[in-house]
């Protein structure tokens, strides 16, 4: 089997994983056997390719790294006002101690109001509590964000 092969392979093997787990550093792997694959390709001598591979692996690597560092992921989690259900219409039916179970998107949720008391009608979605909708009365403004 050629050193190509091998390496192929190795991309081939390391990709799948990538494809699996997920993880963007397992591409920079994967960028390393790619080069090393395609200088053995071009006749490169096996030190030259461990080399290469090595050194494309760990300056991806630092650049996933810093690129990771200076855009942090948001999960939308911290504020409220990112989630897409803001803004919403529900329908609130029967209130109990000023909470309500209403459906929306296909299941029941628990409601209350932001402020004041939950009636029936038709209220907006504020923001998203864990499980509970809080709720902010159509008439208050067309914008949940600024009432």
């Amino acid at each position: 089997m050629s050193e190509t092969l091998v390496w192929f392979i190795v991309f081939c093997v390391i990709l799948g994983l990538e494809m699996i787990l997920s993880t963007v550093y397992l591409l920079t792997f994967a960028a390393g056997s790619l080069v090393a694959a395609l200088l053995s390709l071009a006749g490169g001598t096996i030190s030259v390719h461990i080399s290469c591979a090595s050194f494309v692996t760990v300056v991806a690597a630092l650049g996933v790294f810093f690129w990771k560092k200076k855009h942090p992921k948001d999960d939308g989690n911290n504020d409220n006002t990112l989630h897409p259900d803001i803004g919403k219409e529900v329908v609130v039916g029967k209130c109990e101690n000023g909470i309500a179970r209403v459906n929306y998107r296909g299941t029941t949720w628990n409601a209350r109001a932001e402020e004041g008391e939950l009636s029936s009608g038709i209220w907006k979605i504020a923001s998203v509590d864990g499980t509970s909708l809080v709720l902010i009365p159509k008439t208050k403004g067309s914008d949940p964000k600024k009432s």
